[in-house]
């Protein structure tokens, strides 16, 4: 009998034992997760943190890129700018809606103006742009 009654105090010591540990392990876990979540959030934030900068960074090359294609198209020492103007259907001319920068042999950039605000289905339209032998430009909005 004494070494049952023995056996089972060591049993139950083990027991709470095995139940401390239980619990440590249980405390430890929690903790755990909640590091874990914090860096979770803490990625996450530098994620957006990353993706911003990046969205800024490429922002800040086009306009850098923009700029140098401005500089060089205004600088050109053959630029011509042409006022674009649209027709009625009396073939009076109405407002100006656009314009075009062209550089001879470079480049041609048509900017076009207010197109939602004088037709709303834009995509019913076309420009055509043409010269002719004399490197006058003519433009036409359709």
């Amino acid at each position: 009998m004494v070494t049952l009654t023995t056996e089972l105090h060591a049993t139950r010591a083990t027991q709470a034992n095995a139940e401390e540990a239980l619990q440590r392990l249980k405390s430890e876990r929690e903790s755990d997760q909640t590091a874990i979540q914090a860096q979770n959030r803490e990625i996450r934030s530098l994620n957006e943190r990353l993706q911003e900068q990046s969205s800024q960074k490429e922002r800040e090359q086009d306009v850098l890129a923009a700029e140098t294609k401005l500089r060089e198209l205004v600088g050109a020492r053959n630029l011509h700018i042409v006022d674009v103007y649209d027709t009625d259907a009396n073939g009076k001319t109405k407002k100006g809606v656009g314009r075009v920068f062209y550089t001879q042999g470079q480049s041609l950039v048509f900017y076009a103006y207010d197109l939602s605000a004088n037709r709303p289905d834009t995509g019913k339209y076309a420009y055509y742009v043409w010269a002719t032998k004399r490197e006058t430009m003519k433009a036409f909005a359709a």
